[in-house]
Protein backbone atom coordinates (compact mmCIF):
# COMPACT_ATOMS: atom_id res chain seq x y z
CA UNK A 1 0.00 0.00 0.00
CA UNK A 2 2.86 2.41 0.73
CA UNK A 3 4.11 2.18 -2.86
CA UNK A 4 0.56 2.53 -4.20
CA UNK A 5 0.14 5.83 -2.35
CA UNK A 6 3.08 7.37 -4.22
CA UNK A 7 2.08 9.45 -7.22
CA UNK A 8 4.73 7.85 -9.46
CA UNK A 9 3.57 4.27 -8.71
CA UNK A 10 2.62 3.49 -12.31
CA UNK A 11 5.77 5.00 -13.82
CA UNK A 12 7.88 2.61 -11.75
CA UNK A 13 6.09 -0.53 -12.91
CA UNK A 14 6.75 -2.18 -16.25
CA UNK A 15 3.09 -2.98 -16.95
CA UNK A 16 2.32 0.68 -17.58
CA UNK A 17 5.39 1.89 -19.47
CA UNK A 18 3.66 1.59 -22.82
CA UNK A 19 1.15 4.11 -24.14
CA UNK A 20 -0.85 1.10 -25.36
CA UNK A 21 -1.09 -0.39 -21.88
CA UNK A 22 -2.61 2.35 -19.73
CA UNK A 23 -3.41 1.57 -16.08
CA UNK A 24 -7.07 0.68 -15.50
CA UNK A 25 -8.00 0.27 -11.84
CA UNK A 26 -11.29 -1.35 -10.87
CA UNK A 27 -12.70 -1.99 -7.38
CA UNK A 28 -9.51 -0.84 -5.67
CA UNK A 29 -7.98 2.11 -3.81
CA UNK A 30 -7.97 5.47 -5.60
CA UNK A 31 -4.90 6.61 -7.51
CA UNK A 32 -5.05 9.88 -9.51
CA UNK A 33 -2.65 8.63 -12.18
CA UNK A 34 -4.89 5.73 -13.25
CA UNK A 35 -6.15 6.27 -16.79
CA UNK A 36 -9.50 4.73 -15.81
CA UNK A 37 -10.60 4.26 -12.20
CA UNK A 38 -13.83 2.83 -10.79
CA UNK A 39 -14.61 2.07 -7.15
CA UNK A 40 -17.53 1.93 -4.74
CA UNK A 41 -15.78 1.54 -1.37
CA UNK A 42 -16.14 4.22 1.30
CA UNK A 43 -12.53 3.70 2.37
CA UNK A 44 -11.00 4.13 -1.08
CA UNK A 45 -9.19 7.42 -0.39
CA UNK A 46 -6.09 6.76 1.71
CA UNK A 47 -4.55 10.20 1.16
CA UNK A 48 -6.42 13.33 2.27
CA UNK A 49 -4.99 15.47 -0.54
CA UNK A 50 -6.22 12.96 -3.14
CA UNK A 51 -9.68 12.92 -1.58
CA UNK A 52 -9.79 16.71 -1.55
CA UNK A 53 -8.73 17.05 -5.17
CA UNK A 54 -10.87 14.19 -6.52
CA UNK A 55 -13.59 15.07 -9.01
CA UNK A 56 -15.84 12.57 -10.76
CA UNK A 57 -15.10 12.55 -14.49
CA UNK A 58 -15.61 10.47 -17.59
CA UNK A 59 -12.59 8.39 -16.65
CA UNK A 60 -12.62 8.47 -12.82
CA UNK A 61 -15.80 7.22 -11.16
CA UNK A 62 -16.63 6.71 -7.49
CA UNK A 63 -20.05 6.04 -6.02
CA UNK A 64 -20.46 4.16 -2.69
CA UNK A 65 -24.20 3.84 -3.34
CA UNK A 66 -23.50 1.01 -5.78
CA UNK A 67 -23.56 -2.49 -4.33
CA UNK A 68 -21.07 -3.75 -6.93
CA UNK A 69 -18.30 -2.17 -8.92
CA UNK A 70 -19.49 -4.14 -11.95
CA UNK A 71 -22.76 -2.20 -11.97
CA UNK A 72 -20.89 1.10 -11.55
CA UNK A 73 -18.61 0.31 -14.50
CA UNK A 74 -21.53 -0.79 -16.67
CA UNK A 75 -23.49 2.40 -15.95
CA UNK A 76 -20.44 4.58 -16.58
CA UNK A 77 -19.81 2.89 -19.93
CA UNK A 78 -23.49 3.27 -20.88
CA UNK A 79 -23.93 6.88 -19.77
CA UNK A 80 -20.52 8.33 -20.61
CA UNK A 81 -19.33 6.25 -23.56
CA UNK A 82 -22.58 5.19 -25.23
CA UNK A 83 -21.97 1.49 -24.66
CA UNK A 84 -24.96 -0.81 -25.17
CA UNK A 85 -24.39 -3.94 -23.07
CA UNK A 86 -25.90 -7.31 -24.02
CA UNK A 87 -28.59 -8.67 -21.71
CA UNK A 88 -26.31 -11.25 -20.12
CA UNK A 89 -23.95 -8.51 -18.87
CA UNK A 90 -26.86 -6.57 -17.41
CA UNK A 91 -27.92 -9.79 -15.69
CA UNK A 92 -24.35 -10.34 -14.48
CA UNK A 93 -24.30 -6.86 -12.91
CA UNK A 94 -27.63 -7.58 -11.22
CA UNK A 95 -26.28 -10.73 -9.64
CA UNK A 96 -23.05 -9.04 -8.59
CA UNK A 97 -25.18 -6.43 -6.80
CA UNK A 98 -26.77 -9.32 -4.95
CA UNK A 99 -23.45 -11.07 -4.20
CA UNK A 100 -21.23 -8.08 -3.39
CA UNK A 101 -24.04 -6.24 -1.63
CA UNK A 102 -25.10 -9.38 0.23
CA UNK A 103 -28.67 -8.93 -0.96
CA UNK A 104 -29.64 -12.60 -0.93
CA UNK A 105 -33.19 -13.72 -0.11
CA UNK A 106 -31.94 -15.94 2.71
CA UNK A 107 -28.90 -17.77 4.04
CA UNK A 108 -30.47 -20.94 2.68
CA UNK A 109 -30.34 -19.53 -0.86
CA UNK A 110 -26.57 -19.11 -0.59
CA UNK A 111 -25.96 -22.49 1.01
CA UNK A 112 -28.10 -24.37 -1.51
CA UNK A 113 -26.33 -22.63 -4.40
CA UNK A 114 -29.01 -23.43 -6.98
CA UNK A 115 -28.71 -20.32 -9.17
CA UNK A 116 -26.00 -20.32 -11.89
CA UNK A 117 -24.52 -17.02 -10.65
CA UNK A 118 -24.08 -18.42 -7.14
CA UNK A 119 -22.44 -21.54 -8.53
CA UNK A 120 -20.01 -19.48 -10.58
CA UNK A 121 -19.29 -17.31 -7.53
CA UNK A 122 -18.30 -20.48 -5.66
CA UNK A 123 -16.05 -21.42 -8.58
CA UNK A 124 -14.39 -17.97 -8.51
CA UNK A 125 -13.73 -18.29 -4.77
CA UNK A 126 -12.25 -21.77 -5.07
CA UNK A 127 -8.54 -22.28 -4.41
CA UNK A 128 -8.29 -24.47 -7.50
CA UNK A 129 -9.44 -21.62 -9.72
CA UNK A 130 -7.22 -19.02 -8.03
CA UNK A 131 -4.13 -21.15 -8.40
CA UNK A 132 -4.76 -22.31 -11.94
CA UNK A 133 -3.85 -19.06 -13.69
CA UNK A 134 -7.16 -18.94 -15.56
CA UNK A 135 -8.46 -15.58 -14.30
CA UNK A 136 -7.88 -13.77 -17.59
CA UNK A 137 -9.49 -16.61 -19.53
CA UNK A 138 -12.67 -16.49 -17.49
CA UNK A 139 -12.87 -12.70 -17.53
CA UNK A 140 -12.93 -12.97 -21.33
CA UNK A 141 -15.49 -15.79 -21.22
CA UNK A 142 -17.75 -13.75 -18.91
CA UNK A 143 -17.69 -10.92 -21.42
CA UNK A 144 -18.87 -13.28 -24.18
CA UNK A 145 -21.31 -15.74 -22.59
CA UNK A 146 -24.08 -15.81 -19.99
CA UNK A 147 -23.19 -17.45 -16.67
CA UNK A 148 -25.80 -20.19 -17.13
CA UNK A 149 -23.72 -21.52 -20.04
CA UNK A 150 -20.34 -21.07 -18.36
CA UNK A 151 -21.22 -23.32 -15.40
CA UNK A 152 -21.86 -26.20 -17.82
CA UNK A 153 -18.18 -26.32 -18.76
CA UNK A 154 -16.41 -29.50 -17.61
CA UNK A 155 -13.59 -27.61 -15.86
CA UNK A 156 -16.12 -25.53 -13.91
CA UNK A 157 -18.30 -28.52 -12.98
CA UNK A 158 -15.25 -30.41 -11.71
CA UNK A 159 -14.28 -27.58 -9.38
CA UNK A 160 -17.87 -27.10 -8.21
CA UNK A 161 -18.10 -30.76 -7.25
CA UNK A 162 -15.08 -30.33 -4.99
CA UNK A 163 -16.43 -27.05 -3.64
CA UNK A 164 -19.65 -28.73 -2.55
CA UNK A 165 -17.62 -31.28 -0.59
CA UNK A 166 -15.59 -28.49 1.01
CA UNK A 167 -18.79 -26.63 1.85
CA UNK A 168 -20.21 -29.65 3.67
CA UNK A 169 -16.96 -30.04 5.63
CA UNK A 170 -16.97 -26.30 6.45
CA UNK A 171 -20.56 -26.46 7.67
CA UNK A 172 -19.61 -29.30 10.01
CA UNK A 173 -16.56 -27.40 11.34
CA UNK A 174 -18.56 -24.23 11.97
CA UNK A 175 -21.30 -26.18 13.71
CA UNK A 176 -18.78 -27.59 16.18
CA UNK A 177 -16.64 -24.48 16.75
CA UNK A 178 -18.83 -21.36 16.60
CA UNK A 179 -19.03 -19.34 19.83
CA UNK A 180 -21.97 -17.07 20.63
CA UNK A 181 -21.42 -13.77 22.47
CA UNK A 182 -24.82 -12.17 22.90
CA UNK A 183 -25.83 -11.01 19.41
CA UNK A 184 -22.51 -12.07 17.84
CA UNK A 185 -21.53 -15.41 16.34
CA UNK A 186 -17.72 -15.78 16.38
CA UNK A 187 -15.40 -18.35 14.85
CA UNK A 188 -11.63 -18.67 14.64
CA UNK A 189 -10.52 -20.44 11.46
CA UNK A 190 -6.98 -19.02 11.45
CA UNK A 191 -5.52 -22.50 12.01
CA UNK A 192 -7.81 -24.13 9.45
CA UNK A 193 -7.59 -24.25 5.69
CA UNK A 194 -11.37 -24.10 5.39
CA UNK A 195 -12.91 -20.98 3.79
CA UNK A 196 -14.59 -18.24 5.83
CA UNK A 197 -18.32 -17.78 5.38
CA UNK A 198 -20.52 -15.30 7.22
CA UNK A 199 -23.54 -16.99 5.62
CA UNK A 200 -22.93 -20.19 7.58
CA UNK A 201 -23.11 -18.15 10.79
CA UNK A 202 -26.61 -16.96 9.85
CA UNK A 203 -27.69 -20.37 8.55
CA UNK A 204 -26.73 -22.09 11.79
CA UNK A 205 -27.80 -19.25 14.12
CA UNK A 206 -30.51 -17.23 12.33
CA UNK A 207 -31.27 -15.15 15.45
CA UNK A 208 -27.86 -13.44 15.69
CA UNK A 209 -27.27 -9.86 14.55
CA UNK A 210 -23.58 -10.10 13.63
CA UNK A 211 -20.92 -12.57 12.48
CA UNK A 212 -17.27 -12.19 13.46
CA UNK A 213 -14.49 -14.25 11.88
CA UNK A 214 -10.76 -14.53 12.46
CA UNK A 215 -8.93 -16.07 9.52
CA UNK A 216 -5.39 -16.05 8.15
CA UNK A 217 -4.29 -15.02 4.68
CA UNK A 218 -1.67 -16.84 2.62
CA UNK A 219 0.60 -13.83 3.22
CA UNK A 220 0.58 -14.64 6.93
CA UNK A 221 -1.56 -11.65 7.93
CA UNK A 222 -4.50 -12.24 10.24
CA UNK A 223 -7.83 -11.15 8.77
CA UNK A 224 -10.73 -9.95 10.93
CA UNK A 225 -14.15 -9.74 9.30
CA UNK A 226 -17.23 -8.31 11.00
CA UNK A 227 -20.59 -8.33 9.22
CA UNK A 228 -24.22 -7.69 10.06
CA UNK A 229 -26.94 -10.27 9.48
CA UNK A 230 -29.06 -8.90 6.61
CA UNK A 231 -32.01 -11.03 7.72
CA UNK A 232 -31.94 -10.01 11.39
CA UNK A 233 -35.01 -8.32 12.88
CA UNK A 234 -32.82 -5.69 14.58
CA UNK A 235 -31.10 -3.96 11.66
CA UNK A 236 -27.54 -2.73 11.95
CA UNK A 237 -27.29 1.04 12.56
CA UNK A 238 -23.50 1.38 12.48
CA UNK A 239 -21.37 1.81 9.36
CA UNK A 240 -19.04 -1.13 9.88
CA UNK A 241 -16.75 -0.12 7.02
CA UNK A 242 -16.11 3.26 8.65
CA UNK A 243 -15.64 1.56 12.02
CA UNK A 244 -12.87 -0.63 10.63
CA UNK A 245 -11.05 2.30 9.04
CA UNK A 246 -9.68 3.10 12.51
CA UNK A 247 -8.36 -0.47 12.66
CA UNK A 248 -6.47 0.05 9.40
CA UNK A 249 -9.12 -1.56 7.18
CA UNK A 250 -12.44 -0.57 5.67
CA UNK A 251 -15.42 -2.06 3.87
CA UNK A 252 -19.07 -1.21 3.29
CA UNK A 253 -21.91 -0.15 5.54
CA UNK A 254 -22.72 -3.67 6.71
CA UNK A 255 -19.30 -5.29 6.61
CA UNK A 256 -15.91 -4.23 7.89
CA UNK A 257 -12.57 -5.98 7.69
CA UNK A 258 -8.88 -5.47 8.30
CA UNK A 259 -5.54 -7.25 8.01
CA UNK A 260 -3.36 -7.43 11.12
CA UNK A 261 0.23 -8.63 11.48
CA UNK A 262 0.04 -10.08 14.99
CA UNK A 263 -2.45 -12.51 16.49
CA UNK A 264 -2.47 -10.51 19.72
CA UNK A 265 -3.52 -7.32 17.92
CA UNK A 266 -6.17 -9.19 15.95
CA UNK A 267 -7.64 -10.64 19.14
CA UNK A 268 -7.57 -7.17 20.68
CA UNK A 269 -9.75 -5.84 17.87
CA UNK A 270 -12.08 -8.83 18.20
CA UNK A 271 -12.58 -8.18 21.91
CA UNK A 272 -13.31 -4.49 21.26
CA UNK A 273 -15.91 -5.42 18.67
CA UNK A 274 -17.53 -7.99 20.96
CA UNK A 275 -17.65 -5.54 23.87
CA UNK A 276 -19.25 -2.87 21.66
CA UNK A 277 -21.87 -4.96 19.87
CA UNK A 278 -22.76 -7.95 22.07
Amino acid sequence: EKDWLKRDFFQKHKFSRSSHNLPIVVDFLYHPEAAFWFDHHLSTFKRRDWRKSFRTSKYHNWDPEYDSCCHLVLDALKNKFGYKPPRYLVELARWLDIIDGFNYKSAKQVINMKEPALQFDAFVDSKEKRNSGTSEKFIKILSEQPVRKIILRKDVRKVLSRERRVRRKTMDFYGKNIQIFGNISFIDISESKLPKSSVIHYYLSPGINYSLTLSKRESGLFHVTFASNPWAKNKNKTNLGNLFVKYGGGGHRDIGATDIKSLKSAKGIIMKVIDKFR
